[in-house]
């Protein structure tokens, strides 16, 4: 198997195409060729923070996603990382007044896309590697999911 930073398409726009509309962006995979049509091999995040608690598991090997959300009741923070097989991806991020940005996660093309508003922050990282899309979003800074995307690991193959 390819190793985990190894990037075919570097460019995220190519491979991965957007309708943009008024009010949202409409994201998904046009090739997917040699990608797994089910997770063959789970990653996870490399690491979760102090006070935070795994209280939703969906999703295993087999299945062609998974998620897993973990919060944190002292702060009312929370973290869900997904793992998508590219046949399977299909998101809309809501572009009226968001700010969205590229960004590379281990050595991959990926974006990060935020949304405020009076009472929250919502920070969310999108990316890819040759097998699969990826994508960890939670109320934290950019800094700290940045760094969340960036620690993810192959747990099981």
């Amino acid at each position: 198997r390819r190793s985990w930073t190894a990037c075919r398409s570097r460019s995220w726009t190519r491979s991965y195409p957007r309708n943009v509309h008024n009010d949202n962006i409409h994201m998904f995979a046009s090739d997917v060729t040699g990608s797994p049509d089910i997770i063959e091999q789970e990653y996870s995040l490399g690491y979760v923070p102090d006070g935070y608690e795994l209280v939703k598991h969906i999703g295993n090997i087999g299945d062609n996603f998974l998620m897993r959300e973990f919060s944190n009741s002292d702060s009312d923070s929370y973290i869900i990382f997904y793992q998508y097989t590219k046949a399977h991806f299909n998101s809309h991020f809501d572009n009226a007044k968001r700010q969205i940005e590229r960004v590379t996660i281990n050595g991959c093309d990926g974006f990060w896309w935020t949304s405020q508003n009076k009472d929250s922050v919502l920070n969310k990282i999108v990316w890819v590697n040759d097998d699969y899309i990826f994508s960890i979003s939670g109320n934290l800074n950019k800094e700290a999911v940045e760094e969340l995307a960036n620690s993810t690991k192959l747990t099981k193959n």
